[in-house]
C-alpha cells in the first residue's frame, strides 16, 4: 500500500518535471511535488512501523491474558513506557497479582475449614464412642438399643452389641431389612406389623408388634419405646433387643 502511494506520488512528480523540462525554471515547480512525495513516503513508513509495533505488543498482551486465564503465566510490564498499551499491561499485572493473592487466601481458608471439619469429626467420633460406652454400661452386654423414625429407618447411634448380633448397622435402612439377613423370614413379619401400626398413629398398640427375634441359635426379646415431642406427637421409636437365650449347662459343673 505504501509503495503504491509512493510510486504514484513519484510518478506524478516526474511527469510534472518532464513536462516543464524545456523551461529553465520548471524545476522550481516540480520540486515541491517531489518533496511532498518523499514526505508522504517517510510518514507512511513511520505509521506502518508504529502500527506493527503496537500490533506486536497487543499480540503479546493477548497471549499473556490467555495464559493468565489458565494460571500459566504472568504478564511482563515495561516500566519505561507510558503509553496506553503499557498502562494496560500494568493493569493486567496488578490483576494477576490480585488473583494470586485471592487464590492464596482461598487456599488458606480451605485449609482452615478442613482442619475445623477434621476437629469436629474427631470430637463427634469421640462423643459417639462415649455414648456407646454409656449405653453399654447402662444396658450391659445382654441388651442393645437403636432408634427408628416413623418410616422405620434406622437413625442415630446404635449399641455396639447390636452389630455383634445382627451385623454392621446400615445407614438409613429400614430395620426390618436389617433384620432379614440375620433372621430370614423376620423382615416381612416386622414390616407388615409396622405398616399396620403406622396406619393408626393416634391409636396404635405397641403390643401388636412382634416381640421376639431368632438369630441363629440366639433368641432376642424385642421391646418398643415411643418417643413423643412437646405436643405429644409421635416422633420416633426406640427398639430394645435383649438376649434371652438360655445358655447350655456347663457339663463340668456338678448338678
Amino acid at each position: 500500500m505504501v509503495l503504491v502511494i509512493a510510486g504514484a506520488a513519484l510518478g506524478f512528480g516526474g511527469l510534472l518535471a518532464s513536462s516543464g523540462a524545456h523551461d529553465a525554471g520548471a524545476w522550481l515547480y516540480s520540486a515541491p511535488w517531489v518533496l511532498a512525495a518523499v514526505t508522504l513516503i517517510v510518514s507512511l513508513s513511520m505509521a506502518v512501523l508504529i502500527t506493527l509495533s503496537f500490533a506486536r505488543r497487543l499480540d503479546a498482551l493477548a497471549v499473556a491474558a490467555r495464559r493468565l486465564t489458565y494460571g500459566r503465566g504472568h504478564p511482563n510490564t515495561d516500566s519505561t513506557r507510558s503509553d496506553a498499551i503499557a498502562s494496560l499491561a500494568r493493569c493486567l499485572t496488578r490483576m494477576s497479582d490480585r488473583i494470586s493473592e485471592l487464590n492464596a487466601d482461598l487456599e488458606r481458608s480451605s485449609e482452615q475449614e478442613q482442619g475445623r471439619l477434621d476437629t469436629l469429626v474427631r470430637e463427634r467420633t469421640r462423643d459417639l464412642g462415649e455414648e456407646n460406652d454409656d449405653l453399654r454400661r447402662v444396658l450391659g452386654d445382654s441388651k442393645g438399643v437403636f432408634s427408628v423414625d416413623l418410616q422405620g429407618k434406622l437413625i442415630g447411634q446404635a449399641s455396639a452389641v447390636i452389630s455383634q448380633w445382627l451385623g454392621p448397622v446400615p445407614h438409613e435402612a429400614r430395620f426390618w431389612d436389617y433384620f432379614e439377613p440375620a433372621a430370614p423370614g423376620a423382615g416381612p413379619r416386622f414390616q407388615a406389623a409396622w405398616s399396620e401400626l403406622m396406619s393408626k398413629p393416634h391409636g396404635f398398640d405397641l403390643r401388636r408388634l412382634p416381640r421376639t427375634l431368632a438369630v441363629s441359635e440366639r433368641y432376642l426379646a424385642v421391646e418398643y419405646r415411643a418417643v413423643h415431642d412437646a405436643l405429644g406427637e409421635l416422633r420416633r421409636m426406640l427398639i430394645v433387643l435383649s438376649d434371652i437365650t438360655i445358655p447350655e449347662p456347663d457339663p463340668a459343673t456338678p448338678s
